[in-house]
């Protein structure tokens, strides 16, 4: 079996006239390009915003997340295509700079998305996330809280008016009897 890129098998790619690597490194530089930009407006929300809060950032993270692993299969495929060349140099005539370029197009391009990933998934990110979340829900929770509050104080109200009335009733009651 061999890797996909593009939905087409690399084997039938390799052998075509046109260089396939040169295709899919444009689509992951391009990729790279869209992350770090999402990534930038991440950033920004998760330091301006409550995150459990913003639809905006939890799409964004979600949207990042499917970006990142997208871009991880598509640099396996790459190097699934590099290694093929590596294993049939008589049949693909690419010399070793060549070979080193891609490689070193993998490995820039892996720990651009390594970092990315490692900043979405990084512990202040997922504290500030846990936070927000936890403030939402006691937010969520205090305002439960003191409508119960006012719901107890109310209820206690009629009870004591109720009282007050029924006393009242009492007194007028004895009076009348006098």
């Amino acid at each position: 079996r061999f890797p996909r890129i593009g939905g087409r098998a690399v084997r039938a790619m390799l052998s075509s006239a046109t260089d396939p690597y040169y295709v899919a490194k444009d689509e992951v530089e391009q990729a790279i390009q869209k992350v770090r930009g999402m990534h930038d407006e991440w950033k920004r929300l998760l330091h301006a915003e409550n995150t459990a809060k913003s639809a905006r950032f939890q799409e964004l993270h979600s949207e990042i997340a499917g970006e990142l692993r997208q871009l991880d299969y598509d640099l396996q495929d790459i190097t699934a295509t590099i290694e093929m060349v590596e294993e049939n140099r008589a049949r693909f005539k690419f010399d070793d700079r060549e070979v080193r370029n891609r490689k070193e197009f993998v490995r820039v391009s892996r720990s651009t998305v390594k970092e990315i990933q490692d900043i979405v998934t990084g512990r202040q990110a997922v504290a500030k996330m846990e936070s927000d979340r936890r403030q939402t829900l006691g937010t969520a929770s205090s305002a439960a809280s003191q409508a119960s509050r006012e719901e107890k104080q109310a209820a206690v109200a009629r009870d004591n008016q109720d009282f007050l009335d029924n006393q009242h009733q009492e007194q007028m009651q004895i009076i009348r009897d006098q």
